[in-house]
């Protein structure tokens, strides 16, 4: 794997990465979307930290069905207004408050990394606790044995270089090596979710990856 990212070309290396991630990220949400749809006609989704208008909510605007609800959190983002009635912001109530929705998938696209640990760890336990018949979906970058210049070398696009612009390239490069495929797998297990599978790579460079959880029935089995 090393041998084949050492030996691409940046250029090459950077789109392949790209488009590879969002055509697996892209089925996977696609599959999970239609497997709940075999015991349910209308599904709530949630992005949450979906940024402006970030990749999981492209992917889910574009796989989701008419009659499926998308809602939008981002406490640090100007989210970018929805065009559809199906489509909505919602507050952190809407997702924590007693009057909560029911999400059946929640994604977390590329947050965990943004956040510290022990934020990451709240986010995760509180979505356990008051959403636990949601699936999660989590995507990240998986580049911790990566050094600082690979990094910023391989995560060049638009929308990373706005992050890089923000963050400045030492924080920018820490956070998105903050996992392996192993360690964000660990993360989401101690915080007390089961996985379908191990950690899914979505990209054959090993820049980012992909963990569905089951889910937790109200008998307390998992599913």
């Amino acid at each position: 794997m090393a041998e084949t990212l050492e030996a691409a070309p940046s250029c090459i290396r950077q789109k392949a990465g790209h488009d590879q991630a969002f055509m697996f990220q892209t089925d996977l949400t696609r599959n999970l979307i239609h497997t709940h749809h075999q015991r349910k006609p209308n599904l709530n989704l949630l992005d949450y930290g979906c940024g402006r208008r970030g990749v999981q909510r492209v992917i889910f605007e574009g796989t989701k069905q008419d009659c499926d609800q998308l809602a939008l959190f981002d406490p640090f983002a100007d989210i970018f207004p929805p065009r559809t009635d199906n489509v909505s912001i919602v507050k952190r109530s809407e997702i924590f408050g007693d009057n909560r929705i029911p999400f059946d998938i929640v994604a977390l696209s590329y947050v965990l990394c943004c956040v510290s640990p022990d934020e990451g760890k709240r986010i995760l336990h509180a979505l356990q606790l008051l959403q636990p018949q949601a699936q999660l979906l989590v995507v990240d970058y998986t580049l911790n044995n990566r050094s600082q210049m690979e990094v910023l070398d391989l995560l060049a696009s638009q929308e990373e270089m706005k992050w890089r612009d923000s963050m400045g390239e030492e924080d920018f490069a820490t956070t998105r090596r903050r996992f392996t495929r192993e360690s964000l797998a660990q993360f989401i297990y101690d915080a007390g979710y089961k996985m379908a599978d191990p950690a899914i790579p979505l990209d054959e460079f090993g820049i980012r990856a992909a963990i569905v959880t089951h889910t937790r029935q109200t008998d307390g089995s998992v599913k």
